[in-house]
């Protein structure tokens, strides 16, 4: 069996290194992620040919090689020069880059929260999650705009419906707390579950601390609320670390 899968694999990169050869850029950006594992160079060789012919994902993965410096001297130039193409295309992925690079600000890129606001919010109205929750981020911390919980909270639930476990924890807060909306214990039990089953520590805590603490609506259970306090704990989690010591349950 695995002298046949090795055979099949063989015939079907062979395939595709006819037609990337033959100006493919799909398959020319295929083969780049092919070589990826076991050659930059040739990853970066393959990309940057499907990038020159106008490949979007091809130029968001040049960029890509160009940041960190994969295959390629780190050129922070370039990997703006190429994510600016991509954007150009409209590509969510290559918008959402822009955004972090003038949100944060490198060697040769100035942080810019207006032109970060910008490249956010094209890549969050196409649903890209992480940047749904970059733009909620920004309405939390007024950065550009103006502090807005409400409309960080609309961003936050837009993202938590595409499976981000970090804006299902930062709803989850806001409802518990009620920022920018009513209290609701109840969506915030159901929203901080989703974020601790991702592994979200804070969420695990807090979702121990729903059951151990008889919050509103939510039904008491110890054993469930040292299960969660454990899986926080073994992630770090000081609180939870010193709930489990008060409680003298093993960590």
């Amino acid at each position: 069996m695995r002298f046949i899968n090795a055979f099949i694999m063989k015939r079907r990169l062979k395939k595709l290194i006819t037609a990337a050869e033959n100006g493919d850029a799909d398959a020319q950006n295929t083969l780049g992620i092919y070589y990826v594992d076991c050659n930059l160079e040739e990853a970066f060789r393959w990309y940057l040919m499907a990038a020159k012919q106008g490949l979007a994902e091809a130029q968001v993965n040049v960029a890509g090689m160009y940041a960190n410096g994969y295959g390629v001297k780190e050129d922070s130039r370039k990997e703006l020069e190429w994510l600016k193409k991509a954007s150009d295309q409209n590509l969510a992925v290559a918008q959402y880059n822009l955004g972090g690079l003038y949100a944060h600000g490198t060697d040769t890129t100035k942080q810019d929260f207006e032109k970060a606001y910008h490249f956010y919010l094209k890549a969050a109205e196409q649903g890209y999650p992480h940047a749904q929750f970059e733009v909620g981020l920004m309405y939390t911390n007024g950065e550009y705009v103006d502090e807005d919980p409400a409309e960080a909270l609309k961003w936050y639930l837009l993202a938590a419906e595409n499976g981000l476990a970090a804006a299902q924890y930062a709803a989850a807060c806001q409802f518990a707390c009620g920022i920018g909306t009513e209290e609701d214990y109840k969506k915030a039990f159901d929203l901080c579950k989703k974020a601790a089953e991702q592994g979200i520590a804070e969420a695990q805590y807090n979702l121990g601390a729903m059951y151990a603490d008889n919050y509103p609506g939510i039904k008491q259970n110890e054993k469930k609320a040292n299960e969660w306090f454990r899986a926080a704990a073994e992630q770090g989690n000081q609180l939870a670390q010193e709930r489990l010591e008060n409680l003298n349950v093993p960590k």
